[in-house]
């Protein structure tokens, strides 16, 4: 947006929050860099959400909003190529949550999940995982000053596992 708007996107981020409607669930709207617009949640809308809930019980979630309509949500993988933190997870996470909150509003959900499993990133992963196991065995290698390189040292740690578990079988 900011490229074909030639603005820059805080500026953007700016503009579109001045011309945002006044809702009484939202209690503030904040602009952060580079060009984020945060909504939170008002106090008094949370307050009124949780007496409905005490007061309907599970009634509450009780929507059919959806009426058995189709709904797609497509989340991606955690990155493969490095290691597996809660915050790579987020994408899963959410995508499922999102979900499963349209199946609760009577929406016939379809879960699309692409594995990132491919292309470049993977070889380059494979390649940085390679150079380092060539290192752990003691050899010199010339380490590429690029991002096809992966400087991790989950991956020096990997590449001394190798040699403990297959020595320079795979050297070659």
């Amino acid at each position: 947006l900011a490229k074909t708007a030639g603005m820059p996107p805080l500026e953007i981020a700016n503009r579109i929050a001045k011309h945002l409607p006044s809702a009484d669930f939202v209690g503030s709207v904040d602009i952060a860099p580079p060009g984020y617009i945060n909504f939170r949640l008002s106090d008094t809308w949370l307050k009124q959400q949780v007496e409905t809930i005490i007061a309907e019980g599970e009634s509450a979630f009780a929507l059919d909003i959806g009426a058995g309509k189709r709904a797609q949500v497509e989340f991606v993988s955690a990155n493969p190529t490095g290691p597996l933190t809660v915050g790579r997870t987020r994408g899963g996470v959410i995508g499922d949550s999102t979900a499963r909150v349209l199946e609760a509003a009577g929406y016939k959900v379809e879960r699309e999940y692409y594995f990132n499993n491919a292309g470049r990133q993977m070889r380059n992963l494979g390649n940085s995982l390679r150079l380092r196991y060539l290192q752990a065995l003691g050899r010199t290698v010339e380490l590429p000053d690029d991002d096809s390189f992966y400087q991790g040292k989950y991956l020096i740690d990997f590449a001394n596992d190798l040699v403990k578990e297959r020595g320079d079988a795979l050297a070659d």
